[in-house]
């Protein structure tokens, strides 16, 4: 019994810490598994092409490209993919997005020193064509809160002053989250 009240608060504390990864997942075709894939780092060019959401700002990092591309083959291969060599041999290409927004957040002043925080919502996507048709398939993002960038002060004249925290991207908990409701028919 005294061991499971001692879980209880960190249990608590570990709920309140972990921030909330939001999910979209879209499927527009068929996945079926098992099957091959490939990796690329746009969209084949038979593909349609797909617009950007407003707001969304591209992050060309090859190093958080390369570590989304790492965990989601983990995630490929737990549900019978498996990399294609040679390229032409695939059955699906898949493209990894990584991408920032900027948000604002209004606060009370009764309850906060600043009325107003400018923070940053990172996301990392994954969408995975046809081969043969460029058709896409399936589309999975996972985002978050990021950090906060800048905290504004005043009512009349608004003065913001940087925070200097660093951008926590968690890449395994999105990459994991957007497989959640990855779509597979069995051949």
């Amino acid at each position: 019994m005294r061991s499971s009240l001692a879980l209880v608060p960190a249990l608590f504390l570990a709920s309140c810490t972990a921030p909330r990864i939001e999910r979209d997942c879209t499927q527009f075709g068929a996945v079926e598994a098992p099957a091959k894939y490939t990796w690329l780092s746009a969209a084949p060019s038979n593909a349609e092409p797909s617009t950007p959401t407003p707001g969304q700002l591209p992050v060309d990092d090859p190093g958080l490209l390369e570590e989304v591309r790492l965990l989601a083959d983990e995630q490929f291969a737990a549900r019978d993919f498996t990399p294609a060599v040679p390229i032409q041999e695939a059955r699906y290409i898949a493209v990894p997005r990584v991408w920032v927004e900027v948000h604002e957040e209004w606060h009370d002043p009764l309850f906060s020193a600043s009325n107003v925080a400018r923070y940053e919502r990172g996301g990392v996507g994954i969408d995975l064509y046809d081969a043969k048709s460029g058709q896409r398939v399936w589309c999975g993002a996972a985002s978050t809160r990021l950090r906060d960038v800048a905290l504004g002060y005043g009512v009349k004249l608004r003065r913001y002053a940087l925070t200097g925290e660093e951008r926590a991207w968690q890449i395994p908990a999105k990459v994991q989250t957007l497989f959640t409701r990855f779509p597979i028919e069995r051949k």
